[in-house]
Order: C-alpha cells, then sequence, then structure tokens
C-alpha cells in the first residue's frame, strides 16, 4: 500500500508504508500526514465530545449541582433551576495522572459537616483508583490511591462517596469485598484509610454507593447482593458487623437490581436509588421514625413495579439511570450518561426538565477517544469512536484526504449497541465490518451496505 496514514481526531495515529495493515482491512492511499476528524484553527486535532456526560452527581451546600462529567474528565456545576452556574466548569485540575490532574469523575461527593473541610469536594477515580480531593472553590488539594497519588491507599475501584456528620469520607470500595475490604473510611485530618466489611454471609460484594439518612444511619447499595444494607449509627455505626436492616428490590427484580446511584433527602425522609439495569430510579421510605422505614414508594416516571423505562424521551434513561443526589428545592438529579443530559425529577418521579436541553451529543466527524480504523474495498473508512460509543464511516474526498458520510450506534449492553468499541475491521469475504465490543465480551459484524447498518452476526 502506498503511504496509507491518517490523524485521527485528538489521537494522532501513523500507519507507515511498510506497516501490513490488520488481517482484512484493505486500507487505500493517501496523503501522509492528512486529519480525519475535528481541528481548531491552528489545523491541530481536538475531541469531538459532548457536551456533558453525567454520571457522578452531588449537592453543594448551598443547593446547587455537581456533575460528574465522565468522558470530558471534569466535574461542572448547576444552579438547582438547571442553569449553568459561574463559572461552569468546577474543577480547574485537567486530565493526566499525578499533581493537580484526574481522570474520569466516577463518584462526587461534598463535605457539609461543619468541620475543617466544609465545602470540600471528593472525585472518586475507579479504573483509577484513586480519590481526590477538591476546595471548595474547585481547586485541586491532593489524593489518596494507587496511581501516582499522593497518599498511597489501595483501593480496589473507588465507585461513590458520602461524608458523614463526623467529616469523615465513606467509599464504596466496589471490588474490595472478597478482601473483607468493601467499603474504605478515609480521615482527610490525618490521611487514614480504613477498611470495613460484615462477616460471612453479609460481607460486602460490589458495594455501589452510599448514603447518610437523617439520623446518621448509613445505607450501603451492595450490587453482589442485589440490596441496600442499612446500618445504624445508635448501635455505633458498626461496619464490621452485619447491617441492622437490608432492603430488596419491589417485585421480584432481584437479578436486575443494578445499583448505580443512591441519595437520601435528610428533610422529606425519602431515599431515591438508580436502577442502572431497568432504566429507573426507585424511591424509598428512609424516614427513621417511620413504621415503614426502608419500605419502597415508587418507580419514577409511572413505570410499574415490575417495569423498565428505558429509551430516549423524557424521564427515561437511554442506558441505565447513572449517580443521583437531590438538589436545594428538593428535585432530584439523575445522570442519563448515554442520552448526554441529567435529568430532573419532583420527589414523586414526575419528570420536571433536563440539562443540557436539548441534549448536546457529539459532534459528527468528531472523535472523542478513537481505537480502531478499517477501509473497504470502495476506500471508504470505518473509524471505532469509543467514548462516543459509535462507529462513524469517512469517505474519500479526492485530494487525499476524507469527508464524514454517516455515524451509527449508542451505547448499551446487547449486539446492536455499543459498549466501548474498539478495534474494527472488514470481513474481505462479505464486506461485513467486524467490531470488537469490549466491555460486552462481544464481537460483532455490521452489514454496513444499507443506509442504516445492521448487525449481521454476533
Amino acid at each position: 500500500m502506498a503511504g496509507a496514514c491518517v490523524a485521527l481526531g485528538a489521537v494522532p495515529a501513523a500507519v507507515g508504508a511498510a506497516a501490513p495493515p490488520p488481517t482484512g482491512c484493505q486500507p487505500t492511499a493517501c496523503t501522509a500526514g492528512t486529519t480525519v476528524g475535528l481541528t481548531n484553527g491552528s489545523g491541530v486535532p481536538i475531541a469531538g465530545a459532548a457536551e456533558v456526560y453525567p454520571w457522578g452527581m452531588a449537592t453543594e451546600p448551598d443547593g446547587s449541582i455537581l456533575v460528574g462529567d465522565y468522558w470530558n474528565f471534569r466535574i461542572v456545576h448547576f444552579n438547582a433551576n438547571g442553569t449553568e452556574a459561574s463559572p461552569f466548569v468546577f474543577t480547574k485540575s485537567k486530565q493526566g495522572f499525578g499533581n493537580d490532574t484526574n481522570q474520569e469523575p466516577f463518584g462526587i461527593c461534598v463535605d457539609d459537616s461543619g468541620g475543617p473541610f466544609q465545602g470540600y469536594v471528593y472525585m472518586t477515580e475507579g479504573s483509577l483508583y484513586n480519590v481526590v480531593q477538591y476546595d471548595p472553590s474547585g481547586n485541586w488539594v491532593t489524593s489518596w490511591g494507587t496511581t501516582n497519588a499522593v497518599h498511597s491507599v489501595n483501593f480496589d475501584y473507588p465507585s461513590q462517596c458520602a461524608v458523614g456528620s463526623n467529616g469523615l469520607v465513606y467509599i464504596a470500595n466496589q471490588y474490595g469485598g472478597p478482601k473483607g475490604q468493601g467499603l474504605a473510611v478515609l480521615n482527610p485530618e490525618t490521611n487514614v484509610v480504613t477498611f470495613e466489611s460484615p462477616p460471612a454471609p453479609n460481607a460486602f460484594s460490589q458495594t455501589r454507593s452510599l448514603a447518610f439518612d437523617s439520623a446518621g444511619n448509613l445505607w450501603v447499595a451492595d450490587q453482589g447482593h442485589h440490596r441496600i444494607d442499612i446500618f445504624y449509627a445508635s448501635s455505633g455505626l458498626k461496619l464490621d458487623a452485619a447491617p441492622q436492616k437490608k432492603i430488596t428490590p419491589p417485585g421480584g427484580v432481584t437479578s436486575t437490581f443494578d445499583l448505580r446511584g443512591l441519595a437520601i433527602d435528610a428533610t422529606t425522609g425519602m431515599a431515591f436509588v438508580a436502577n442502572g439495569q431497568n432504566c429507573l430510579v426507585q424511591s424509598f421510605n428512609a424516614n427513621p421514625s417511620s413504621s415503614s422505614y426502608g419500605a419502597f414508594v415508587t418507580n419514577f416516571n409511572g413505570v410499574g413495579s415490575t417495569g423498565s423505562d428505558c429509551g430516549t424521551g423524557n424521564g427515561q434513561f437511554e442506558d441505565g439511570a447513572r449517580d443521583i443526589a437531590v438538589d436545594g428545592t428538593g428535585n432530584v438529579w439523575v445522570g442519563d450518561l448515554g442520552a448526554f443530559r441529567a435529568e430532573v425529577f419532583n420527589q414523586s418521579g414526575v419528570y420536571q426538565f433536563s440539562v443540557p436541553n436539548p441534549p448536546a451529543p457529539p459532534p459528527n466527524g468528531g472523535f472523542d477517544g478513537p481505537r480502531g480504523a478499517a477501509f473497504d474495498s470502495a476506500g471508504d473508512m470505518y473509524v471505532s469512536d469509543t467514548y462516543n460509543e459509535r462507529v462513524e464511516e469517512f469517505t474519500p474526498s479526492g485530494g487525499g484526504g476524507y469527508v464524514f458520510d454517516r455515524a451509527w450506534g449508542m451505547r448499551g449492553e446487547t449486539a446492536g449497541t455499543f459498549n466501548y468499541p474498539r478495534l474494527i475491521c472488514i470481513d474481505p469475504s462479505t464486506g461485513n465490518l467486524v467490531v470488537a465490543n469490549t466491555d460486552s465480551n462481544m464481537v460483532v459484524a455490521w452489514n454496513v451496505s444499507p443506509a442504516s447498518p445492521k448487525v449481521a452476526w454476533s
């Protein structure tokens, strides 16, 4: 092949003239140094990202909302009425590894204890195994964890967190359960971290999220057991003993009780659980004085007790609800990562509004983490746009470059959706585009001949 080399978006990639193409791919000649994707005014590649990828959620002391903007590697700030706070971007650190940097904000929690770290914000970086601390103005302060952290702590996928009235930071250490380390307790004054778990058969298994109710009881979302465990403050909050109460999901949906987020409004005595697999939010009685404490109340958006609500309509979730928080007016905010928005409900489960509205998905022709490229016999180029959960097709421009033609895909677990698509290739015998759908542990072949590509096999 003659000089087949392109730079894909913000991640330059070059294939030299002597480099063999991946098996089954048929590259076409192009001008060396050609950039495919978005560029700035100086011609430098830039990411083609959505406006926001909402995952983590937390409430500021003033009742405004912090949103973990996952694939933009930052935390953004909204007022309770849905308008952008000023400044909109809360975190001042940059994407990277080490001091004054951060990666994807999986979980967020805020210290409202009135102690020495009042207003400080904690970001859990699950895949980096770190927890980062910011001051109330968004300045990076320090970090704990395993990857270039200031304070070395052997976290095992810290997912989400909550700050107690004692100023301690309670962290769901998601994969630490088998080692008896399913929950971590961080003292930010001493930098000491202790790991806790009840004994078998109640040992934590995939802790996902946690929150405190008005009595100081700690609710822990334990995905591995498909339940919520409650530890009573009146019993000394003994996390190394069996929980005093367990909540299982209503309607017999145990296998799909996918706990993504948990929030409690201590004023109204209501708890809200993001059930990712069923694409819905469920509410529970969190009033410790109530005889029905812990009882299921309702599914949001009018969904039946055994139903699900996946979709892109108002109040639906494209790929499962993510983290959850309650703002100062009592409205419930939920991350809808797959639809590039956060949705807001009242506590009865009625949809109120979304931000941004309309959603601002990634622009066509741009990339956010491209990982693979393949060429068909006509010279068209296909690129796996990994973090945007799609594949884009480009056609030769005639001058050695490429122009955007079409894109397809959305985040999901089925063969017809994408879950971090990475390596791709053309099957020379059929012309099908074969995609490694990494996080679904699946290889999928797409028939790209129709205007809307169809799954050929998986």
